[in-house]
Order: structure tokens, then C-alpha cells, then sequence
């Protein structure tokens, strides 16, 4: 049918690996991880697209009526980097009032300490956007970019995750691991705020704890720029604007 077919991933650069070789068989492909272009023009010899992961509103959104039950939270499943930087973060902070969620987290070396904290699973996102709106400070750590050994090419992680744009869509605020593009999305210290290391989230979870006003203005302002630029709906707008004409199947979307 002479019908253009590409190929959308978003798992870039983790599985990049699993990535290039389905990439062979399409005419182009859309990655989440801007990293990623570059690599693929020149590996493949085919189009790349970067565009990054948004937030379905439907499922993250503020939930006015639920009280602030943890100084902080983290969903998300533990490996090797996320346990040794727990372990040094619980030393560190000033709070105990706090929850984990995700796979793995038994490995902490307090784990028996704060068992009562930790939850051993999976959860929705209707859960997760419930913890999200019951939390203070909702921590986003992202992966390390060769944690499935499935990135031999070591190409860096440069775009911030969905959950960067979820966890700002429930209008909660966000303590981020730095990204090298993060101010291409959110305003830094104004619409979210970004850590180096162990050392300077610690210090940063103590300090905006007990800085109500501040946190919820940062906050409001995350979730205004989400809502305003960061939705599905935008991105496809910006895909099907940005597409070549060759490529452009769809010419409309609702």
C-alpha cells in the first residue's frame, strides 16, 4: 500500500539494544530518550524522532479533599543503585514519616526498621496518584541508563521520565534527580526542583518539609506547566506538526 510504518519506543536508552533490531524492519521510529536520535540516524540510516513521554490526565490528577499523610513517598521498584542511595538517604533525613513502594525493597539494610513503611508490590495508578496527592514531597528518582545491561552502547539518559510529568499533574510537589534537558520542560526552583545527590536531597527533604507555602506555589506552578504543555494531547499535536509530509498518514486528531 506504500503506507509509511514507524516504529514508537519508550523504553530508550535501557533497551536499546531490543530497540534496534525491531527498528530495522520500519521506515522511521519515534524514541522517548532524545540521546537516541542521533544513534539511530546513523546506525539505521532510517528517520528518528525524539519525543518525550506526558501524563494521561485522566489518571494523575489533584485529589483536594485527602490530607497530607507522608513527609515524602517514592513508587517505584528497587535496584542495586536505588538501595544503596536509600540506605544513605534514611541516615541522613529528618523524618520517619514517610513510604515506599515497589519490588525489592527488602534489601534495605533497614528494612525491619521500617517495614511498617515499606510496601512489597505493585499498585495501580489510581493508587499511586492517591499516594502522590497524600504526600508532602514525592520523590522521582530516575534509572541508571544500563540498569537491564541492554544499553551496551552506553548512551546517556538525558529526557525526564513520565513520572516527572505525572507526579507535577497531581498538583503535588516533586523533588527530581537532575537531568541534563529537565529546564527544556519544567522552570527549575519555580515549577520543580532537581537534586544532585544523596547529600543535597537529604538537605533539600528537611528544608522544604517544613516550608508549606513554598512547596505548594512550586506545586501549583508544576501543575499548570503539565496540563498546559505536557498532556498526550500535546505531544501528538507536536508529533503530527513535526512529521515529514511523506510520513504524515494521520492528518487530524481528536
Amino acid at each position: 500500500m506504500k503506507v509509511p510504518i514507524g516504529l514508537w519506543v519508550v523504553n530508550d536508552p535501557y533497551r536499546i539494544s531490543d530497540y534496534i533490531h525491531k527498528a530495522k524492519k520500519y521506515d522511521f521510529i519515534i524514541t522517548e530518550e532524545s540521546s537516541c536520535v542521533p544513534f539511530y540516524k546513523k546506525e539505521l540510516n532510517i528517520q528518528s524522532f525524539h519525543f518525550p513521554l506526558a501524563v494521561n490526565e485522566r489518571n494523575y490528577y489533584p485529589i483536594p479533599k485527602l490530607k497530607k499523610r507522608y513527609d515524602f513517598s517514592f513508587i517505584g521498584n528497587a535496584t542495586p543503585s536505588r538501595i544503596a542511595f536509600f540506605n544513605s538517604l534514611l541516615k541522613k533525613i529528618k523524618c520517619d514519616d514517610f513510604i515506599l513502594i515497589g519490588k525489592g525493597w527488602k534489601d534495605l539494610s533497614q528494612y525491619k526498621k521500617y517495614i511498617n513503611q515499606i510496601q512489597l508490590k505493585l499498585i495501580s495508578p489510581k493508587e499511586v496518584c492517591q499516594i502522590y496527592n497524600q504526600s508532602k514531597i514525592v520523590l522521582n528518582l530516575h534509572r541508571s541508563s544500563n540498569d537491564q545491561n541492554k544499553n551496551p552502547y552506553r548512551l546517556k539518559a538525558l529526557t525526564p521520565n513520565n513520572r516527572t510529568f505525572d507526579i507535577c499533574a497531581t498538583n503535588s510537589f516533586q523533588l527530581i534527580s537532575y537531568r541534563e534537558e529537565l529546564g527544556n520542560y519544567f522552570e527549575l526552583n519555580k515549577e520543580i526542583v532537581a537534586f544532585d545527590h544523596v547529600n543535597d536531597l537529604a538537605q533539600k527533604i528537611n528544608h522544604y518539609n517544613v516550608h508549606k507555602e513554598l512547596r505548594e506555589t512550586i506545586a501549583k506552578n508544576g501543575y499548570l506547566r503539565a496540563l498546559r504543555e505536557h498532556t498526550y494531547k500535546e505531544r501528538v499535536a507536536s508529533l503530527l506538526n513535526t512529521l515529514p509530509i511523506e510520513l504524515k498518514v494521520i492528518r487530524s486528531f481528536k
